[in-house]
């Protein structure tokens, strides 16, 4: 008995004894009601679909159930219906059910009911046979047919998925061998899809469609004999490749995906694929053609499988199957020979003909003959990787021999031996010639460049491509594999915990990649450990090569080359020296370029170079050329000291010299190089013997000079250091303690020195300053364990700080605005941790109970500035100021306010404070939003970077209560500009907050969203309308399906209206508008797709164009933005267009006579 049942009070759970009876009555029913010579007695059986069955009689249901499926053909409801009771059966009951599922009969009868569901529609072959395939692909032929049938969309798309969920559920009642006999049913399936696919025309879309459907069956299935099925599918990729000279965008990414398509058939094609090397010549050869980068640099796909695995329990005498390793025939390695003899040596002679002859006249014409062949050699690198043979190494007396030259280190093979070591030197000598022949003639294009450039890392660091491949997959897996692996069961002890398993597929593609790791490094490591072995002689011409372009203008270029020539001294450390020699050179040349020396900068600066050369072979180099780009060298000379600090081959001495160089640093003229400088100083000193106690003499040495500078510090006029000594003086303040809430010596004595007054007489820039670096201190404050010393600062600043917001200079008022967020929010974190408690004493004599409640009189304030700043203009009033550098001018001092509060409001934001100042923000988006537009742009420009923070906060529950209140108040505000800025903020505000909001509060955005589409304002109403399309695309159903039933309805009224004339003149021009604007918001809520309720909605708009400016305006945009989203596919979807309906269409696309 189930715990729910046993659990029920004693008298109802005496009577559930009686269920067992009556559930096999109901199933004794069921079979009853369906009469096999009435095919319509199905419905009757649906009475009974929803009933609960006891286990004895699940069985029997279920075995009815399917049979009624079954026999239900063309009953798309009946099936669906009994489909879904079918599926809850089979998963609930699937470990206690025994039964056995004719797999063959079944998925018969399920074909024929799919074919019903999808051949009357466009609605798509997505799976059959889908309880092994699943695959997203359309039934081309159907689509043809207009005619939906009785059924609708939303029932063909239930019963799609309800077929689909019941096949997996009955795989596992299947007896052994069903997939097999399934799969001998539906290979005349296949067949039948291929003829359709070949009876459509060359169509981009279903092209797409079908290749889609059989690269999934061919990549996942291979008890398919393929090969009486290659014939057609080559003749129908080969028919792809057939349009003109330049490839539009849709047919470039169709033809791509074909190939790649065609790569995964070559990857399980093996021998029989010799049998097709002539076409496969021709796809090549067309791909190569072509002139596109993606379908000339098509790439492939990987394999496939099932089953979970453990690791751990692997054994030899029961080892699991071994996935199989294909080894190639000798005709497969032949006809491998002779692809690279056709596409790489060809296209090398084709490159040094270029290079030598200059056989074009036109630059374009070589320029597209050069990328072409570039890409030809690239793709054949690619495509053999370590099967064409590496250079053979030099030695001091020659040639290393080809056997015995080195020992054995790691196991590990791409594939076959591919064309020979010659032909990778000829390949060299011949990048070598286009290296030179481009530098000279097309040092500009970089596009041919860089396409060399990847051409000289695949020739010369052998085994990269698949040391990549590995790095990159291994990365893809870290991140994959937590989703993939089984976890354990027993989380108490761990016996009978195994867990961990994998699936086999997963497995597999382990091994696959192990082994590409292992052919990347079998020969990486072979001559590094003779000293009497170096690179050849071609691996250094490409190397000399590399260099050059290393310091080439282009950032990119420079990179790339920089990446590949650093692999190539990583394997050959011999080459390190002479390159470095060469490098160091460039930095000493004055005259050199600027590329060339940050080029240099970038190899020398490596960890490669920086692992090989010696210490102080290197503080040698850079203590001597730093004066070039001295910021760079003393980066790369600190990072080498911090690395050589407990080395002790690296003299004391030179430690000394280095540290001396950066003490001089401190009075440089470059401000970065004196912060590097004391970063370098602190970093070097750490660990230095002549370390002191600061504690122990911070004291007097503050009383005795440091107070002192500080204070010249504050009152210098110079603002240049102004960064450095704010970071000075928060480090001397910065807590202390594991967590850093224990305030240090210094902090209150740096705080009594910034909260002294300043004389009337400084300059606005050293009133700045000091707020500058009071806000420095306050943010080292940790609000936690504020002393109530440290909050009568706070609170005494606030005061300050509150009667100074309009101050008359716009550095000051940024600063009092950055001190205020910092300020409030350490006193709201404070209030808190209910550390807000001070003695009355002290709050009484500091006079602080009015900045007690700062965040009500900003609200006030703000909220009573708004109208006064909205009608003030700019030309009424000069502005004059006192002696105290205030503005006499009321309204002025209110624009310098609010300018303030808007600095307050985006320091807050953007510090990441907003979260305890948020109810304080929310109450001040009145004035961010209504004062976007003013004659002062100053002020406008702040309060549109104060909106562009806060359109895209996250508002919790609580909040929201507070901001839509304010956001509807906004929207019927008097000024249109204040309602078109509310507007804006709304689309980014429902955007972030659709699913969270009530739904009352969504219906009254609408509501008033929908109110302004008959704005008085002609913009107002414009932008709700753009507005709405947006809600449209994700909003509520129920609200997007009532509004667009309104609009129709309300258009279609209007529309008789203006055809009257006697009422034409009657109804206002702004709810005519407003009608014909719903209209368009409900067009374009749907770019590029076609709903049924759209043709009917679009050709009523269409029928307004006859109408005035603005109306007819807003009609031909909306039908050209309707036009350009569905031009792609109109061709199919203009089909659900009525001939009427496309006549009114065309209408409004034909210019207007001028006697209308």
């Amino acid at each position: 008995m189930h715990l729910y049942n046993a659990w029920l009070p004693p008298a109802v759970a005496e009577e559930t004894k009686r269920e067992k009876e009556a559930f096999a009555g109901v199933v004794k029913s069921v079979q009853e009601s369906y009469n096999p010579g009435d095919p319509e007695s199905v419905y009757a059986t649906l009475k009974w679909a929803k009933s609960e069955l006891s286990i004895e009689d699940v069985s029997t249901i279920v075995e009815v159930g399917l049979e009624l499926f079954r026999i239900s053909e063309h009953k798309l409801h009946a099936q669906v219906r009994w489909g879904n009771i079918l599926v809850k059966l089979l998963n609930k009951y699937r470990k206690r059910l025994s039964l056995k599922i004719d797999g063959f009969a079944l998925l018969h009868g399920l074909k024929c009911g799919f074919e019903y569901s999808t051949c009357q529609s466009a609605w798509g072959i997505k799976c059959l046979p889908f309880y092994i395939f699943k695959a997203n692909g359309q039934c081309g032929k159907s689509s043809s047919k207009r005619n939906t049938g009785p059924e609708g969309w939303r029932l063909r798309q239930r019963h799609f998925e309800t077929v689909t969920s019941l096949v997996r559920s009955c795989r596992r009642f299947f007896p052994p061998g069903s997939a097999s006999e399934i799969w001998s049913e539906f290979s005349e399936w296949i067949r039948i899809c291929l003829d359709h696919w070949g009876s459509i025309p060359n169509c981009q879309f279903w092209n797409s469609q079908w290749a889609s459907v059989t690269a999934r069956v061919i990549k996942s299935y291979s008890c398919i004999d393929w090969e009486v099925f290659l014939p057609d599918l080559f003749n129908i990729y080969l028919n792809m490749f057939e349009e003109k000279s330049t490839l539009s965008p849709a047919l470039e990414i169709a033809i791509e995906y074909q190939l790649k398509v065609l790569s995964v058939a070559i990857s399980y094609g093996g021998p029989a694929l010799l049998g097709y090397r002539e076409l496969f010549k021709e796809v090549i050869a067309s791909a190569f053609d072509s002139t596109s980068w993606k379908v000339c640099d098509a790439s492939f796909f990987c394999p496939s499988l099932e089953e979970w695995i453990d690791t751990k329990d692997f054994s030899i005498d029961n080892p699991v199957m071994a996935p199989r390793w294909h080894v190639p025939v000798e005709d497969e390695i032949s006809f491998a020979n002779e692809l690279l003899k056709q596409h790489f040596e060809s296209a090398l002679d084709d490159l040094l003909m270029i290079c030598q002859s200059k056989i074009h006249s036109d630059p374009g014409n070589e320029k597209d003959h050069l990328k072409v062949t570039l890409l030809r050699v690239d793709s054949s690198l690619q495509g053999v990787l370590s099967c064409l043979p590496d250079f053979r190494p030099s030695s001091e007396n020659g040639m290393v021999k080809e056997a015995g030259c080195s020992p054995f280190l790691i196991a590990g093979a791409t594939g076959s031996c591919v064309g020979s070591s010659e032909l990778r030197e000829k390949a060299a000598d011949v990048i070598h010639e286009t290296c030179k022949y481009l530098l000279k003639e097309k040092s500009d294009d970089s596009i041919l460049l860089l396409l060399l450039i990847r051409v000289m890392d695949t020739l010369g660091n052998y085994g990269s491509s698949e040391y990549e491949e590995w790095s990159n997959h291994r990365q893809s897996w870290k991140l994959e594999s937590a989703a993939i692996i089984e976890p354990p069961i027993n989380f108490i002890v761990s016996s009978h915990s195994k867990g961990k398993r994998r699936p086999r597929w997963a497995l597999v593609d382990k091994a696959y990649m192990h082994n590409t790791w292992r052919s990347s490094q079998s020969s990486y490591h072979l001559f590094r450990t003779s000293g009497n072995v170096f690179p050849s002689k071609h691996v250094v011409l490409l190397m000399d090569d590399l260099l050059n372009l290393s310091l080439h203008s282009y950032e990119t270029v420079r990179r790339l080359a920089a990446k590949s020539i650093l692999k190539m001294m990583n394997r050959w450390p011999s080459t390190i020296s002479k390159c470095v020699l060469t490098l160091a050179g460039n930095l000493r040349d004055p005259n050199l370029p600027e590329n060339a020396v940050l080029g240099s900068c970038a190899v020398l600066s490596s960890q490669t170079v920086l692992k090989r050369l010696t210490t102080v072979a290197f503080c040698f180099i850079f203590q001597k050329y730093y004066a070039r780009y001295n910021l760079m060298a003393n980066r790369v000379l600190l990072l080498l000291a911090m690395a050589s600090r407990n080395d002790p081959n690296v003299p004391t001495k030179v430690l000394s010299e280095i540290a001396g160089h950066f003490l001089k640093n401190l009075k440089s003229q470059l401000p970065q190089t004196r912060i590097l400088a004391i970063s370098a100083l602190n970093t070097l000193l750490k660990e230095s013997p002549y370390k002191f106690s600061a504690e122990n003499s911070a004291s007097e040495a503050w009383d005795s000079w440091m107070v002192v500078q500080l204070q010249n510090i504050i009152h210098a006029p110079s603002v240049e250091s102004i960064p450095e000594w704010a970071a000075s003086i928060r480090y001397a303040v910065t807590g202390k303690g594991k967590s850093g809430t224990r305030a240090p010596l210094l902090r209150h004595k740096v705080l009594d020195c910034l909260m002294k007054p300043l004389p009337q007489t400084v300059t606005t820039s050293v009133v700045a300053k000091r707020y500058t670096f009071l806000s420095a201190v306050l943010i080292e404050v940790s609000p936690l364990r504020m002393p109530g010393i440290e909050i009568l600062v706070h609170y005494n600043l606030l005061e300050e700080l509150l009667s100074n917001m309009s101050h008359s200079s716009a550095q000051v008022r940024e600063a009092i605005g950055v001190a205020l967020s910092v300020l409030c929010s350490n006193l709201r974190l404070c209030a808190s941790f209910g550390n807000d408690n001070l003695f009355e004493g002290e709050a009484s004599s500091a006079n602080i109970g009015a900045a007690r409640c700062w965040d009500r009189y900003i609200v006030k304030q703000a909220s009573e500035l708004v109208p006064k700043i909205q009608n003030a203009s700019a030309s009424e009033t000069l502005e004059i100021l006192t002696d105290n550098g205030m503005s006499s001018d009321p309204s002025q001092d209110g624009i310098k306010w609010m300018e303030t509060l808007f600095h307050f409001i985006i320091s807050s934001l953007k510090s990441g404070r907003s979260s305890v100042l948020l109810d304080v923000i929310l109450e001040l988006l009145q004035p961010v939003i209504s004062l976007q537009e003013t004659s002062n742009k100053d002020l406008s420009n702040l309060a549109k970077a104060a909106f562009e923070l806060l359109k895209w906060r996250v508002f919790g529950e609580p909040h929201l209560r507070k901001i839509v209140p304010i956001i509807l108040f906004l929207a019927n505000d008097p000024n249109w500009r204040t309602r078109s800025a509310t507007l804006t903020f709304l689309r980014s505000f429902m955007y972030r907050h659709t699913f969270i909001l009530s739904t009352m509060d969504t219906q009254q955005i609408w509501q008033a969203v929908e109110k302004l589409l008959r704005d008085n304002q002609l913009e107002v109403r414009e932008h709700a309308a753009a507005v709405l399309a947006g809600l449209m695309k994700g909003g509520d159903e129920e609200l997007v399906e009532d509004f667009r039933r309104r609009a129709y309805e309300e258009a279609e009224a209007t529309l008789k209206k203006r055809k009257k004339r006697s009422m034409a003149s009657a109804t206002p021009i702004a709810a005519v508008h407003g009608s014909i604007l719903a209209l368009a918001a409900c067009v374009l809520s749907v770019p590029y797709d076609m709903p049924c309720w759209l043709p009917a909605h679009v050709t009523l708009l269409a029928r307004f164009v006859s109408e005035p400016s603005p109306l007819k305006s807003t009609v031909t945009k909306a039908i050209a933005e309707f036009r350009r989203t569905h031009a792609d596919t109109w061709n199919v979807q203009k089909d659900s267009f009525t001939e009427e309906q496309l006549e009114v269409l065309a209408d409004t696309s034909s210019s207007s006579s001028y006697f209308a």
